[in-house]
């Protein structure tokens, strides 16, 4: 179990908090001289106790048995897939936003139209009701492949909020 060490320090956590956390899981003959010993490799781990471990530190048995390099890379790899699952989660939530502001949008649109631009223009506001409804309008036709592909042409990573 020579990756517990290097799990817990990843995690920024102490023995001591590593035993509480245990503790906390059920696993009350966990202390910290009980961890010092298990990362020494003075003390063997019950296959109930080590998944417990990998449950507390967030990983595996079986990459906790590994040799450190191996272990090391997928966990890696299994972090960064854990981000993308995550990205793509994130991405789909505003993918849902976005589809409920474009209706909102549409009936602002409506409500704009309702107003003759005579009215508007009496305001002072007719330039501004113009190019509003004309972003808006942009806006609204906006798919996820457009929105991925304005960003693939933009060679500095930031794409324009324009419509």
């Amino acid at each position: 179990m020579e990756n517990v060490q290097r799990l817990r320090e990843a995690k920024g956590w102490s023995q001591g908090e590593l035993a509480r956390r245990m503790s906390d899981e059920g696993w009350d003959g966990f202390h910290q001289t009980t961890i010092s010993r298990i990362e020494k490799g003075q003390r063997p781990v019950r296959l109930a106790e080590a998944r417990a471990l990998a449950k507390v530190l967030e990983s595996q048995v079986g990459l906790m048995m590994a040799p450190a390099p191996e272990s090391e890379i997928l966990e890696g790899l299994a972090t960064a897939i854990a981000f993308m699952r995550l990205a793509r989660t994130r991405i789909w939530r505003e993918v849902d936003s976005i589809n409920r502001l474009k209706s909102d949008m549409k009936v602002l649109i409506d409500e704009v139209e309702t107003i003759p631009q005579e009215e508007w223009e009496r305001l002072g506001l007719w330039e501004t009701v113009a190019e509003f409804v004309v972003q808006a309008s942009h806006m609204r036709a906006w798919t996820v492949q457009s929105i991925v592909g304005d960003v693939m042409e933009d060679s500095d990573g930031e794409h324009s909020e324009e419509g």
